[in-house]
């Protein structure tokens, strides 16, 4: 016993001593290998596959630095590897504990897949273009009714709604239809208004966008900022084959909706479209007529 105490106390100094002296090769190499492992991570660019490699470069390092320092005195007797923890065993488990660190590394969420690109913003001076391209981007504007309710009657009133002219619209401009699919509930107030008075307007600002970086840096009131405003009437939609359209193209852009409340008589609705407001630059809004509106083709 004492003697494997006192051959666990050198291996334990010789390390000790190892670590302390920055200047020794193997160490520098070992240390110089951990440093980088650790800049990897703290990079979140780590691949597994990398650290593993380095791992074992460690290992062997460490492995090269104690077959080169332990005293050859606790090599002498034959019976060494019976009597103490064979130099087999503590190499085996350094490579072990090195090849495992990479499991122990917080490498960090799987990258995403690539997202679809969004429809690209047509030149401001194609006003038609431009209000088609900013409804099939959009994914939630004001619905503007005359209030039907007691307190407000008569008065304007605003509400947020989501929003689809087609299914994925927002990066496929051939999908784009231009014409507002919305999803109300009865037990809403702009529901119970348009059901006295179908009148109404839709706005949306290119400032909601989530890459509408230009936007944020200015404000959505700066002319540049696209804005569009819809009026017209809000219908029902009835036909079988047209509702199931407009609740894909809702669902493709609004998922969440699929777990919508059953009870709450939800209503498929669409804006049939009279009039269009477009202000995309400084001078003024630029009229565009329903017919060059629908006559636009996305890409």
């Amino acid at each position: 016993m004492p003697g494997r105490k006192k051959w666990l106390k050198d291996i334990l100094r010789w390390w000790y001593d190892t670590s302390q002296d920055k200047s020794g090769s193997d160490y520098t190499t070992a240390h110089d290998t951990s440093e980088q492992q650790k800049n990897m991570r703290l990079d979140k660019k780590d691949d597994v596959r990398t650290i593993t490699s380095f791992s074992t470069a460690v290992a062997t390092t460490a492995a090269a630095s104690i077959a080169a320092n332990v005293p050859r005195r606790h090599f002498a007797t034959s019976n060494f590897f019976q009597r103490n923890v064979s130099l087999a065993s503590v190499l085996t488990f350094l490579v072990l504990l090195f090849a495992c660190a990479p499991l122990l590394v917080e490498a960090g969420p799987a990258p995403a897949p690539p997202a679809a690109q969004n429809i690209p913003e047509p030149t401001y001076t194609k006003y038609a273009e431009v209000a088609r391209w900013a409804i099939a981007r959009a994914s939630f504007g004001t619905v503007s009714t005359i209030s039907s309710q007691e307190d407000l009657a008569g008065f304007p009133f605003g509400n947020v709604a989501s929003v689809s002219d087609g299914i994925h619209s927002n990066v496929d401009g051939g999908n784009s239809t231009g014409s507002p699919y919305f999803y109300l509930t009865s037990l809403d107030s702009t529901a119970q208004d348009i059901a006295l008075n179908p009148r109404v307007s839709f706005a949306i600002t290119q400032a909601t966008f989530p890459d509408a970086n230009y936007c944020s840096d200015r404000s959505a009131e700066d002319p540049t900022c696209v804005r569009v405003t819809l009026s017209g009437n809000m219908t029902t939609v009835t036909n079988a084959k047209e509702r199931s359209f407009g609740l894909d193209a809702l669902y493709s852009k609004h998922p969440a909706m699929k777990g919508w409340p059953t009870d709450h008589d939800w209503i498929v609705m669409k804006l049939n479209i009279t009039s269009i407001f477009l202000l995309d630059f400084y001078g003024g809004s630029h009229p565009i007529t329903t017919k060059e509106y629908y006559d636009v083709v996305l890409k």
